[in-house]
């Protein structure tokens, strides 16, 4: 049995220990590429061509369930000043879901930079396959779903985090990347060093890009899967 949370290993400690076992996202644990013909039957998924992302592109991923921890207008007015800042350092922005219900939040965002072609929304629902192929051509994103984090790091790509739960925080923790998340309960803090952050991942970005890569190894040297065909 394997807990993804220390949180979660705590709470299942109660009933079982002989057979519990700590584990990150299964997501993280693949190290080789996928294989299209070991996915889906001849013919049945055709890949297109990948969207083409403009250079210095950050992409940001909101999650509508954010809302709830604070004013909607409140939540926006942040993205909007993330954004600003983003396109002060010379930056595109993308716009996108990493969830069907998080388009809303994307296109609230991008009616307040109507007229800005560094500012892109993409509206289509991208696959898992399709997603790999976007997100590796962003320097880092601003994401709050968090297996959109989680395939961030994967293609050992950084993330700003704004989360809410334990999950988050354990994810960055485990890739060296705590000082980039940010509980949106405490909208004050994110006031105050939002800024500070977005500029310490463009200043920094291949060194927390390369501690990621460093994490990676590590977990795919010590993955579930090396450990089951060990048995």
């Amino acid at each position: 049995m394997y807990a993804r949370e220390q949180e979660g290993a705590e709470y299942l400690g109660k009933y079982t220990s002989g057979n519990l076992r700590r584990s990150v996202d299964i997501v993280l644990q693949g190290a080789n590429p996928y294989n299209l013909a070991h996915l889906f039957r001849d013919g049945n998924y055709i890949k297109g061509e990948p969207l083409a992302i403009m250079q210095n592109a950050v992409g940001i991923v909101p999650n509508v369930k954010t809302m709830k921890y604070g004013t909607r207008q409140s939540m926006l007015a942040m993205y909007e000043r993330m954004t600003q800042h983003l396109l002060d350092r010379g930056k595109n922005v993308y716009l996108f879901r990493h969830s069907t219900e998080d388009l809303i939040i994307c296109q609230e965002i991008k009616r307040r930079f109507p007229n800005d072609e560094r500012v892109v929304l993409l509206e289509e629902e991208y696959d898992c396959i399709a997603i790999h192929d976007v997100l590796v051509q962003f320097e880092f994103l601003v994401a709050s779903r968090y297996h959109s984090i989680v395939h961030a790091y994967k293609n050992g790509i950084p993330v700003v985090a704004l989360g809410w739960a334990t999950k988050y925080r354990e994810l960055l923790g485990r890739f060296g990347q705590g000082e980039y998340v940010f509980d949106v309960r405490d909208s004050a803090h994110i006031e105050a060093n939002m800024i500070a952050k977005l500029d310490a991942m463009i200043e920094n970005r291949d060194v927390e890009a390369a501690k990621i890569d460093d994490t990676l190894r590590e977990i795919h040297r010590e993955s579930i899967f090396t450990e089951a065909f060990a048995l």
